[in-house]
């Protein structure tokens, strides 16, 4: 596990009063020197296995660099102790790329990071993250419930043998298979600069012993597992730097609307050991916005009587039920079947009885149009 001196992370606050260079990390995924992605098409492994990849993605954690030009050994450590990213290669041509921000012009000559987090980043709360963090669950798809915890490299596909198939799983996680990259650099960053990155995926099942999927087809990572150790020696060589490049730093996505970023990020907390349900992210939960829904399922005046609001048959007493047979709507009508009872609508794919609904945003939009129950239109 990499250990630096804590006054480093305070590094880049001083930074920010200099001149500064930006960095970024481009990262290729590769299979013997061709470019992959995922889902890949036919591939042979160095056991000669032939298999297709439906998934590589992984998390990287903590990058530093070490100032100085090569052949030197004085030099400074510069942490990013806060930075994550989440890797797929399922992107466009394989390809990702990502910023490391703004850096004190230098010479530098080592880059290090982590494939994996350390102990308190994988036992964190992984709710407190906002919708498109690197470390949201929901965003990367990449947390295991119910005993917690990270996936900090997931390789899935199928093993292709005489016409049939069988899928294979490797999940490499718990902090003691982190797994620490280092790479000789000759950065002169007085420019925005690129790291260029190949990741050679087809080093990961060879070796030595080449890993050999027919007769081990997964593993989640349990401590003296074989194929997990193995996994963890083969990351080590897979990362290459293919080389630096000057340029301007990577254009930044505009929101679709600027009301997607207005607010404080809602922290939806669970029990540990539920499942992390898939929230909406666009746009994300917020504290405002959740707020507002709380007072419009009990605004009277979204019916057409300015009488009727959803808590009227969604009792917050009867578990947000009603107690009545069928429910009355704004205009006297009685409905066909008893108002639902409401909770644990994040973790449910269907809403209504009948479940005719997909998704709670329309859901809610049914109630006020119907002539039964809120009886008012909508523009």
């Amino acid at each position: 596990m990499l250990k630096y001196p804590a006054w480093l992370s305070l590094l880049l606050v001083l930074i920010s009063h200099s001149s500064k260079g930006e960095l970024s990390l481009e990262l290729r995924h590769l299979w013997n020197k061709q470019a992959l992605s995922t889902p890949s098409k036919e591939l042979v492994t160095a056991s000669g296995e032939r298999i297709k990849l439906s998934r590589f993605a992984y998390l990287l954690s903590g990058p530093r660099l070490l100032a100085g030009r090569p052949g030197t050994n004085a030099g400074k450590w510069l942490q990013r102790a806060d930075w994550f990213a989440y890797v797929d290669a399922s992107r466009p041509g394989g390809l990702n790329r990502m910023e490391l921000g703004s850096l004190l012009p230098d010479s530098y000559r080592t880059l290090q990071f982590s494939v994996g987090l350390n102990q308190a980043i994988d036992e964190a709360d992984p709710s407190s993250y906002p919708a498109t963090h690197a470390l949201n669950p929901n965003y990367n798809n990449l947390h295991w419930t119910p005993q917690g915890g990270y996936i900090f490299v997931a390789v899935e596909g199928h093993l292709l043998d005489n016409g049939s198939t069988g899928g294979f799983a490797y999940h490499l996680g718990h902090p003691r298979n982190r797994v620490a990259i280092s790479l000789p650099i000759d950065l002169d960053l007085t420019k925005p600069a690129v790291l260029e990155i190949d990741v050679h995926l087809d080093r990961i099942f060879g070796g030595e012993h080449p890993l050999r999927i027919g007769r081990n087809p997964s593993t989640h990572s349990r401590e003296g597992d074989p194929v997990a150790k193995k996994l963890r020696q083969q990351l080590t060589t897979a990362f290459e730097l293919r080389g630096i490049r000057q340029a301007q730093p990577a254009a930044r996505t505009k929101p679709a609307s600027k009301s997607s970023l207005v607010g404080t990020p809602y922290r939806f907390e669970i029990a540990r050991g539920f499942p992390i349900p898939t929230l909406p992210t666009s746009p994300p939960l917020t504290n405002e916005r959740v707020a507002l829904g709380e007072r419009l399922f009990n605004d009277p005046l979204l019916s057409s009587t300015n009488k009727q609001s959803c808590s009227s048959c969604h009792q917050t007493a009867h578990a947000f039920s009603d107690p009545r047979r069928f429910s009355e709507g704004a205009t006297g009508s009685l409905g066909t079947r008893n108002s639902m009872p409401l909770f644990n609508l994040a973790w449910k794919e269907s809403f209504f009885w009948d479940g005719s609904s997909p998704s709670l945003r329309e859901l809610v939009l049914h109630p006020i149009q119907s002539a039964i129950e809120m009886h008012e239109s909508l523009p």
